[in-house]
């Protein structure tokens, strides 16, 4: 059995490419998430270059955030999908009364980054069934027959709970205010960026984004009896739903993606140290909060290997039973 999780260098942005062998052989191929549209062609390439079959078994939208979603448009028209594990959100909640706070939410250019999540889900739904893809919903329990995946959340009830917040315009003003203040341009004299840089403070402002907290967190559980955690751009609100559903398994994590590109506001002390991964992967471009220092910091401090595409500024793969790849070096730890 062999397997190696590639990590694509897409910025502030998730892609990641699975490649699993079973014992017999047989290879799969999983993509979760595929970064924003423009990365899609790098994620095809990619499998294009390194996989054996050239085709992708099984694709998982964690949330419909652009930079999650977005390269999935190319994909589905370009490249063959056998299955996909993506949320409905029509068969949770009354789509025309999101529509009316859409309506009124984007009065405003910067909201749009919230409410676009909503047409984007729907419409790659729309091209997944005019594909004739098979597709299910990414609860908790639901597994793969044939890979080592099983989701841990979001549980439907938990989802349900997130998804009505997109019909509350309030609740998606405040999110714009979010938007608005992890957009600013960063500048070597910021004071908040230097602060940042100094900053060992992790337990101050959580994560409480509907959108971001239900996202699919997925394990990996080979027969090497590892453990790989994905979490996408999850909350501690929701992966401590998960420790203490999955306590003993989230335990001293072989690997983990560390969620929503190393910001600080998505991961706490407790959590360190209860998954205290052996291998940490982040997605970011380095700058500011993406990822944080203090969550660097922190996963080194309970004895992690921190690696980042910003690091290496380039694709990062973890390998179990798959030689060097040509053309690639040694990772950068932080």
């Amino acid at each position: 059995m062999r397997y190696e999780i590639e990590m694509l260098n897409v910025g502030n942005a998730d892609a990641i490419i699975l490649r699993y062998f079973n014992n017999e052989g047989h290879e799969y191929v999983v993509v979760i998430d595929a970064g924003n549209k423009k990365d899609g062609i790098k994620v095809a390439e990619q499998i294009n270059a390194f996989t054996n079959q050239k085709y992708i078994d099984l694709a998982i939208c964690s949330h419909p955030d652009s930079d999650h979603i977005g390269g999935f448009f190319y994909l589905v028209e370009n490249i063959r999908i056998d299955e996909f594990w993506i949320h409905d959100p029509a068969k949770h909640v009354d789509i025309s009364e999101i529509r009316k706070s859409i309506s009124l939410a984007k009065l405003t250019k910067s909201m749009s980054k919230i409410t676009e999540s909503i047409d984007n889900n729907i419409n790659l739904l729309e091209v997944i069934r005019r594909k004739g893809i098979s597709h299910k919903e990414p609860f908790t329990g639901v597994n793969h027959n044939q890979i080592p995946l099983t989701v841990l959340g979001p549980s439907i009830l938990f989802y349900e709970s997130l998804i009505k917040n997109f019909r509350d315009v309030k609740q998606l003003f405040e999110e714009e205010n979010r938007l608005e203040y992890d957009d600013k341009e960063v500048y070597e004299n910021d004071i908040e960026y230097l602060f940042e840089s100094l900053s060992l403070t992790l337990d101050e402002d959580d994560d409480k984004s509907s959108e971001n907290n239900s996202s699919t967190i997925i394990a990996f559980h080979p027969e090497n009896n590892k453990k790989y955690l994905f979490t996408a751009d999850t909350g501690p609100m929701a992966l401590q739903e998960v420790v203490d559903n999955n306590f003993e398994w989230t335990k001293n994590l072989d690997w983990l993606d560390v969620p929503h590109h190393g910001s600080k506001k998505n991961l706490n002390s407790s959590l360190i140290h209860h998954f205290s991964p052996k291998v940490a992967f982040i997605s970011g471009k380095g700058k500011r909060k993406y990822p944080s220092q203090a969550v660097v910091k922190a996963l080194k401090k309970v004895g992690t290997l921190v690696y980042s595409t910003s690091k290496s500024n380039s694709n990062i793969i973890h390998k179990e039973g798959f030689d060097f790849r040509p053309g690639y070096e040694t990772a950068q730890q932080y």
